[in-house]
């Protein structure tokens, strides 16, 4: 029996990439170990995903069924809006996620992050939802997956009396279009 160790570190951005090269790794070489053991590792199963929409309420205002992120990016926003600091809102928000980026005159929020944090990924920020404060722009990360319920009920908490804000989850079933 021989047996060779080979190693080389490899950072992926996203669990997909991951995915992807390990598949076609153990594609490529099917006689590695065995087969059966493989699948294991990359099974990816339908069910991991959640669909869950929901329904927010926010003052007067009942606003329609929305994905993970969309729910929380409105809560954010109308809260805001309703006077609610971002402090408040970081706090409520797993507030070490935020990034604080410094947007020279005429420049994108985007731009200035790739100037600010040359070696990490812009990718995973919402540029369209940045709230400015004391000449600070806070980048706010794109929320969901298991945390989201946790984070609506912490900005629900910050609401102020005039601009309640109430939530439901609607539906776990795919809608075709995630």
């Amino acid at each position: 029996m021989r047996q060779v160790e080979v190693w080389r570190t490899i950072v992926f951005g996203a669990r997909r990439y991951a995915r992807a090269f390990f598949g076609a790794l153990v594609a490529g070489n099917l006689d590695l170990g065995r087969p059966g053991h493989a699948g294991i590792l990359f099974k990816r199963s339908p069910a991991a995903r959640d669909y869950t929409r929901y329904d927010l309420a926010i003052g007067d205002q009942q606003l329609p069924r929305m994905r993970k992120q969309a729910a929380v990016k409105v809560a954010i926003q109308e809260l805001h809006r309703a006077g609610v600091s971002l402090a408040q809102i970081k706090s409520a928000t797993q507030e070490n996620r935020w990034v604080a980026v410094h947007p020279a005159a005429g420049q994108t929020v985007q731009d200035a992050f790739r100037r600010e944090y040359p070696c990490r990924s812009p990718n995973h920020l919402s540029y369209d939802l940045g709230i400015t404060e004391d000449g600070t722009t806070w980048v706010i990360p794109r929320f969901g997956g298991r945390h989201t319920e946790q984070i609506l009920d912490g900005l629900a908490r910050v609401a102020p009396p005039h601009t309640k804000l109430e939530w439901s989850p609607i539906d776990a079933s795919p809608a075709g279009d995630e």
